[in-house]
C-alpha cells in the first residue's frame, strides 16, 4: 500500500478531532486551485394547486413555509448554498420567487397512483412563460401522488421537484443533482486494504450521500464544481508530510484543505478533514480525515474509502 493510504487511513480510523492534522501523503507541487467564477442564479418556485387531500391543499397554499425554506435568512437554500460554496454560488428569487398555479390537464386528469413529474414541470414552465418570468432554476412543488421519492432533480439540469413540505436536506440534495452530482457511495475496505473493498451504502459525508443539510458537500464535489479556492488544494505524487485544515474552515484561514495524491496514471486519492465549522458541518459527529478514491479525475463519481466495516464513515 502506498504511503498516502497508510497514513491517511490511520488518521481516519483514529477519528482525529483536532483542528488540523498531519498525514504522510506526499510532497509535491505548489498548492493549486481550480476556481469557478461566482454565480448568482434566479430561482422560481411554482406551487401547483393539485392537492388530493385537505392536508395537501393546505400545504400547497402555504407560501410562507416555501418562501422561508428556499429564501429565508437562515436554514434555507439561499443561506446554505453560499455558505458551503464560500460565495461562489448563490440563489435569489426570480421575480417574487413564489408562484401559484392550477395544474394543466395532463396533471389534473392523471391517475392518482401515477407519478406525473413531466406534467408538473410543463405546468410550472408554462405558467412562468405566461407571466414573463426570467429564471435560471425552477423548483416544482406539487402533490406528488404515486411518486416514490421525497425530491427529484435533473442531473445536471435546472429543474427540481418536491412534495408540498420539502426539507432543506431534500432541497440541497436535489440542487446537488442539478450540479451534476450523483449519489455519493461508500466502500468498506477490510483492514484498509484497497484490494478488498466492497460497496456499502452511501457515504454519509454529504447531502448527496444521505448526510443531510447538516453536512456540506464533500471535497470531491467541490472539486467537480470548481469551488476549491487557490491555496486550498495541494497535488502530491511522492512521500512527504502536509498539514490539512478542516474543509469548511473560515475563508480567513489559510493553508491546505484538500490533498490530491496521484497513486497511478488513472487513480488518485483525495483527502479532506471534516469538522464542525460555524453553520457548516454541524452534523459531523466523528471529526477527522476522509479519503476518496477517484478514477480518471472524475471527481463527481468518487467513492469514500471506509477503512473497516467496523467504522461508520
Amino acid at each position: 500500500m502506498r504511503p498516502l493510504l497508510i497514513a491517511a487511513l490511520s488518521l481516519a480510523m483514529a477519528g482525529l478531532p483536532a483542528v488540523e492534522a498531519q498525514a504522510e501523503i506526499g510532497a509535491a507541487a505548489e498548492p493549486l486551485g481550480m476556481v469557478a467564477a461566482p454565480v448568482t442564479k434566479r430561482v422560481a418556485i411554482v406551487m401547483i394547486q393539485n392537492g388530493s387531500t385537505d392536508t395537501a391543499r393546505t400545504q400547497l397554499a402555504d407560501t410562507a413555509f416555501i418562501r422561508n425554506i428556499f429564501f429565508g435568512s437562515a436554514n434555507s437554500l439561499a443561506a446554505w448554498m453560499p455558505a458551503v460554496t464560500h460565495g461562489l454560488l448563490s440563489y435569489v428569487p426570480a421575480g417574487d420567487g413564489i408562484f401559484l398555479t392550477e395544474p394543466n390537464d395532463a396533471l389534473r386528469n392523471g391517475s392518482p397512483t401515477g407519478c406525473h413529474s413531466v406534467a408538473a414541470r410543463d405546468t410550472a414552465e408554462d405558467h412562468l412563460a405566461a407571466l414573463g418570468v426570467q429564471w435560471d432554476s425552477v423548483g416544482v412543488v406539487f402533490d406528488i401522488g404515486g411518486c416514490e421519492w421525497g425530491g427529484l432533480g435533473q442531473m445536471p439540469g435546472r429543474i427540481t421537484w418536491y412534495p408540498p413540505r420539502p426539507s432543506l436536506s431534500a432541497i440541497v440534495h436535489e440542487f446537488g443533482h442539478n450540479q451534476g452530482y450523483p449519489h455519493e457511495a461508500k466502500r468498506d475496505c477490510a483492514s484498509a486494504q484497497m484490494s478488498a473493498c466492497t460497496a456499502k451504502d452511501y457515504s454519509g459525508n454529504t447531502p448527496m450521500g444521505s448526510g443531510g443539510a447538516g453536512k456540506g458537500y464533500s471535497s470531491v464535489e467541490l472539486l467537480h464544481s470548481g469551488w476549491v479556492e487557490p491555496g486550498w488544494l495541494t497535488q502530491a505524487n511522492k512521500p512527504g508530510i502536509f498539514s490539512l485544515k478542516p474543509l469548511y474552515s473560515p475563508t480567513s484561514v489559510s493553508g491546505t484543505r484538500v490533498v490530491e495524491y496521484k497513486a497511478s496514471a488513472t487513480l488518485t486519492y483525495v483527502i479532506e478533514i471534516r469538522a464542525p465549522s460555524g453553520a457548516i458541518d454541524t452534523a459531523i459527529s466523528n471529526p477527522g480525515v476522509r479519503v476518496y478514491a477517484v478514477n480518471g479525475r472524475d471527481f463527481k463519481n468518487a467513492w469514500l474509502v471506509n477503512p473497516g466495516a467496523h467504522r461508520s464513515a
